[in-house]
């Protein structure tokens, strides 16, 4: 099970915010990550550093796209598919980790909604 928790101030919500286009290197909260029981952890701090360029490259392609990640730090993103469907399939393969779930889906966060590999 994979959470997506958008923290701000101490508080934490389990909703699924849009990811705000053209303001990437703007914060306003913390995206935590959280695989099961697992304590959240924070994406900057899942991602290698050399790696985090990818999550702002993801943030600027196309749409029908899609961000995959295990709790180990192994990523995969897709876009520009014919649909959304096939992003989030083509993100997940690629990841290539049973482990690996969807974080982002287009423009939002994606939830315990989302079906994993």
């Amino acid at each position: 099970m994979l959470a997506i928790v958008l923290a701000a101030a101490g508080a934490a919500s389990m909703a699924a915010p849009a990811i705000p286009r053209g303001e990437i290197e703007r914060k306003p909260a913390r995206l935590l990550v959280q695989f099961g029981n697992d304590a959240p952890i924070e994406l900057e701090a899942l991602l290698a550093p050399k790696h985090l360029y990818q999550w702002q490259r993801y943030l600027e392609s196309a749409d029908h796209k899609a961000f995959a990640i295990s709790p180990s730090g192994r990523f995969a993103w897709r876009s520009g598919r014919y649909a959304s469907a096939a992003a989030r399939t083509a993100a997940l393969e690629a990841c290539a980790l049973q482990s690996c779930r969807l974080y982002a889906h287009n423009d939002t966060l994606a939830t315990d909604e989302v079906e994993s590999h």
